[in-house]
């Protein structure tokens, strides 16, 4: 099973079929959103798109109202619409991590279920260039390119980029620097659970199906343990609600606490 397919089981598993409006955050090429449309959910997807690409991407498959430019962060859709949202691989690219948490609980309606897959700093392989570590190293550090180019030599790393050794390390390190935003599990935590509720960590459900047949290898193992590994090698996935009307949890920040989450993820440690 493929990534894209445990997020349409799983929406199909945990969601009332009359009750079936969601959200794809961060779409992309909208894969997500065709599948879902194709069981017969209502599926919308909403991404950041260079001169409207939005009107290009599986417009004959889904039609162009299916998935919606977002402009300057913000979700295209009224308050409450969604009964959930579903976010494939797309906070570790999110810049204002604030802004975006808050248009989702905005167009998430209370109670409705937020499925969110993504790698923070605590995981050991960066997979957008496949070098182990590569994204705990800061920006200015004198060693990163050679990790990336020592470890390249010796086979790692994705065929995206062109060149060999240095080059390729050069090209790998620059499209972390322009297109990632790696944030510690604290910070992650902490932004999440201001705004949400019963955030519930299913690594271990995820790395089984995904596994499919071959998760005999691994079923005897504790689910902790499971967890483990998935948010160790793969990606942190997690399941959480946006708080009912009257609960403690506001959903939305104030500018002083803004500015707190910021200051504590420039803190988040780096390889010097």
């Amino acid at each position: 099973m493929d990534q894209y397919e445990y997020i349409v089981h799983w929406v199909l598993a945990r969601t009332p079929a009359q009750r079936r409006r969601v959200l794809d955050f961060g779409c992309g090429s909208g894969k997500v959103v065709a599948k879902l449309r194709a069981a017969g959910v209502e599926a919308r997807g909403c991404d950041l798109y260079p001169v409207d690409r939005s009107r290009s991407v599986l417009a004959t498959e889904l039609g162009i109202a299916a998935i919606s430019p977002m402009v300057e962060g913000k979700i295209p859709f009224p308050d409450n619409y969604f009964e959930c949202v579903v976010s494939n691989m797309v906070f570790e690219h999110v810049v204002d991590i604030d802004l975006a948490l808050d248009e989702i609980a905005r167009v998430l309606r209370p109670g409705g279920v937020f499925l969110c897959l993504f790698p923070d700093l605590g995981v050991l392989r960066e997979d957008h260039t496949c070098i182990p570590l590569l994204h705990w190293f800061g920006r200015e550090s004198r060693f990163r390119v050679a990790w990336a180019a020592s470890l390249r030599r010796l086979g790692f790393g994705h065929r995206t980029f062109s060149g060999s050794g240095r080059a390729w390390a050069h090209q790998a390190c620059d499209y972390l620097d322009r297109w990632t935003v790696y944030r510690s599990p604290a910070v992650v935590r902490r932004a999440f659970d201001q705004r949400f509720d019963s955030r519930t960590h299913i690594e271990d459900a995820w790395l089984l199906a995904r596994l499919g047949r071959k998760a005999t290898w691994v079923r005897w193992m504790p689910a902790p343990v499971l967890r483990c590994i998935g948010r160790r090698f793969f990606t942190v996935a997690f399941v959480c609600n946006r708080p009912e009307v009257g609960s403690a949890t506001t959903g939305l920040l104030n500018d002083e606490t803004r500015s707190i989450n910021n200051r504590c993820e420039s803190e988040s440690p780096q390889i010097p």
